[in-house]
């Protein structure tokens, strides 16, 4: 959704520049595409859950496929078993009770936010 507003932006600035806008839309349009553009960056951080350990969720920059794989190996390293699939993400996690949260090294925290 925020691409989609950031290349609406970015075509309107295109169509100021084009048409003789003022140069004070010029600017705006552009610092508007920047802070766009700029705020996908915290956006790829995730705490992934697991379909056989609900107990355990690993908190881990990025979103791929090496990354997902990355969270089910320390899932997997601290539970001793294999933890499962991963079955969605969250921007945080919060331990309490049997409910662990990773960070990426393997590190057991009480709280973790990632967006």
């Amino acid at each position: 959704m925020k691409l989609f507003f950031a290349c609406k932006f970015l075509d309107i600035w295109i169509m100021a520049s084009h048409t003789g806008g003022s140069n004070l839309q010029k600017f705006f349009g552009l610092v508007l595409v920047v802070f766009s553009m700029m705020s996908f960056s915290g956006l790829s951080a995730k705490c992934f859950g697991f379909s056989k350990n609900k107990e355990i969720t690993v908190c881990i920059n990025g979103n791929s496929n090496a990354v997902r794989k990355q969270a089910q190996e320390v899932c997997k390293s601290q539970s001793g078993s294999d933890c499962g699939n991963i079955t969605g993400y969250t921007g945080s996690c919060n331990a309490g009770g049997s409910k662990k949260c990773l960070d990426e090294s393997g590190a057991e925290k009480k709280s973790l936010k990632v967006d």
